[in-house]
Formats: structure tokens, sequence, C-alpha cells
């Protein structure tokens, strides 16, 4: 178990403490300070002593959580769409100040996050706020940038301005039928967007060097679609493909239990729940025509994602809802995040320990 691992750690750095202090004073008993004996053996088995102590006290003052260093930073509820099974309803605005959510930035980077993908809601609602966002993450802070959106209200404007500091542009594209979508509800006011949409989001993230990716999920209403032709035409860096969660108090008719949580909750996601049979035909039917979606069943997905929300809050992913840590500006990144549950065999399973490879985010580009 995790505590009996601490206890014998605690145990050893304890004994190397004692023979440390041990040979020290034998040390001292014998030699007299820069003769010709100094660096007798008891001397560099203190030497070494202190050195792992050191290096140990360091390591638990200022941690490195691996798990921490993909963030999915969802800073805001508000959307154009009303997608039947969302899974981040719409919700009362943040409270914090654009130098509170920075300076959380600056938290997140200290504690070992090197890459932060931009999320909502739909992120482009606040533009200005998601562009200074990313040109702060990656020309002050190094890190590998990305967003989640559904491009409607992407201009080639913003592309220009902060393209160029963006790694992954992430489009969701749940269908390639119109009347698919207006029942899904993505659309706005009369419009829904067509392949010649995405086409052009794609010519210009290859104008401003961004890697174009597209994130899809699988419901009752677009399981049996096939995606091959637009997807073929598209080809983008990356296809995930999510099985439709539900989650309790954002997308099922049973509330959350977290009062702190609220949320718009007039749509359900219980009539567009797919068995996984279901999900893995519509995986074989892509991946037999040269596709390759990255799959991400329910299992996969919950508690295997470090989520963050509008109020700087990790969320639980479970079955109860999403419950939200105590925000990081007021107990740290560490403290806030071990308040939530994470699945490490998921996160594994997905790849999400996978060291992040420079030559994957484009080459001209460094972390």
């Amino acid at each position: 178990s995790t505590q009996s691992t601490w206890d014998f750690f605690w145990r050893f750095f304890f004994q190397l403490a004692k023979m440390g202090f041990r040979s020290f004073a034998l040390w001292l008993s014998r030699v007299q300070l820069f003769d010709e004996e100094f660096f007798t053996p008891e001397f560099l088995l203190l030497f070494a002593s202190v050195v792992i102590l050191l290096c140990f006290c360091w390591k638990v003052v200022f941690p490195k959580n691996d798990k921490l260093r993909s963030i999915n930073f969802h800073f805001l509820r508000r959307c154009n769409y009303k997608c039947q099974y969302c899974f981040h309803r719409d919700g009362p605005p943040t409270k914090l100040s654009k130098e509170d959510i920075f300076r959380g930035l600056c938290m997140l980077k200290e504690a070992g996050c090197v890459k932060i993908n931009f999320s909502g809601g739909e992120p482009f609602m606040q533009h200005r706020l998601l562009g200074e966002m990313v040109d702060f993450c990656k020309q002050e802070l190094k890190m590998v940038t990305g967003v989640i959106t559904n491009s409607s209200r992407t201009t080639k404007e913003w592309m220009e301005r902060h393209g160029r500091n963006l790694d992954w542009f992430g489009v969701s594209i749940d269908s390639f039928c119109e009347s698919t979508l207006r029942e899904v509800g993505r659309v706005e006011g009369n419009k829904v967007l067509t392949i010649d949409h995405f086409l052009n989001i794609k010519r210009m993230c290859e104008e401003t060097g961004t890697r174009f990716k597209v994130n899809t999920v699988v419901s009752n209403l677009n399981v049996a679609e096939n995606m091959v032709r637009e997807i073929r035409e598209l080809a983008p860096l990356r296809w995930k493909v999510f099985q439709v969660l539900k989650i309790r108090g954002e997308n099922s008719d049973v509330a959350s239990r977290n009062s702190k949580l609220l949320v718009s909750n007039k749509r359900s996601c219980n009539p567009c729940k797919v068995k996984n049979e279901q999900f893995q035909q519509f995986i074989d039917r892509h991946k037999s025509a040269g596709c390759n979606p990255i799959a991400e069943n329910n299992q996969t997905m919950r508690n295997s994602y470090v989520i963050l929300d509008e109020n700087l809050c990790f969320l639980n992913n479970g079955e109860k809802g999403k419950t939200p840590s105590q925000s990081i500006l007021n107990v740290g990144v560490h403290a806030a995040f071990n308040e939530v549950v994470f699945d490490e065999t998921a996160f594994v399973n997905r790849k999400g320990d996978v060291p992040l490879d420079i030559e994957d985010f484009g080459g001209k580009r460094r972390i």
C-alpha cells in the first residue's frame, strides 16, 4: 500500500541519516581540516548521505506530479450550442478576475503542467481572454497549448493574431448530416456547419502552423453514420472518438448531490446513450477504412482526465457527478488535486502517461 511504501522510505532515510552523523563524528575525531586525510571513506559517506537527503527533501517540498502535466481547463460554461449530451452545461460565470486566472496558470506550471487545453462551454465565447491565455501560456510559461471548440465563432483575425502560439486546434464534429446536427443541438439560429467550414478552419491552421485534430462523440443519433469520406477529406492529425458519457447533474435526469455546482439541466443524454458493442462497431467501421480513430469508451474516460473548472477547482468525473475540489488559489495545486478521484489505470490505458514528444507538436515549436 501507499502508506507502507512511505513508512519504508522514512525508515530508510532515518537510518541513512544516523549513518551520516556517525560518520561525521568519526571523521571529526580522526582528521584535521584540509590535511592529507581529509577525503576519508567516512567523509565520502557523509557527503553522499547529505546529497541524497537534500534531494529527497526537495522532492517533498517541491513535488512534481506527472498526472498534472496535461490539464483540461474548462474556463467558462457558456456555449452557443445546446447539445443534448453535453457534459459541461451552462452555469453561472466565474467570479475570478483575469489576474486570478493568470496566477492560477502560473501555479499549474510550477506544479508540473506542460500541456494545457482550453475548453468550455465554447471557448470563443470569450475570444479575447482565450487569446491572452494562449499567448501567455506559450510565450511566458512555455507550455504546449490547445483549444477544443465547435469552431463556429473562430475567425481568421483571431487565428492570425494568436494561432502561432497555439499547438493544437481541436474541432468537435459529431456529424456531417444536417438533420442529425439539428437533432443533437449543434445549431445556432438556423445555421449548421458544413464540411466546407471545417476545411476552411484547417487551412487557417496550416497557415499558422497549428496542428488540426477532430473530436467526435458517438451517440444513438450518429452511431450508424459513415464519416469515412469527410474524415479522409479533412485528414486530421488526430481523430479522437468518445462514447457519449452520462454524468449526474450535467446531462442526466438525476440531479447531482453537489450543491456547489449549479447548472441548467433541461437536457438529457439518456435517449442518446449507446451500448459498448454499438460504439465498437462505429470504431471498427472507420478503422477498417483507414481513418484510424483513437477510441475512448466510458470506462476509459471516467476520472482519467485532469479537469479544471471555471473557478480553478479540479473536478471528479465519476458516477456521482462532477464534484469540485477547493480552488487551487486557496489551497494550492497539489492539495486541491488530492481532493478528487483520479483513475490511474484508466489514465495509463488511454496512454495519458506516454511522455510528451517534441516531434509530436510540430518540430518547429519547443516545449
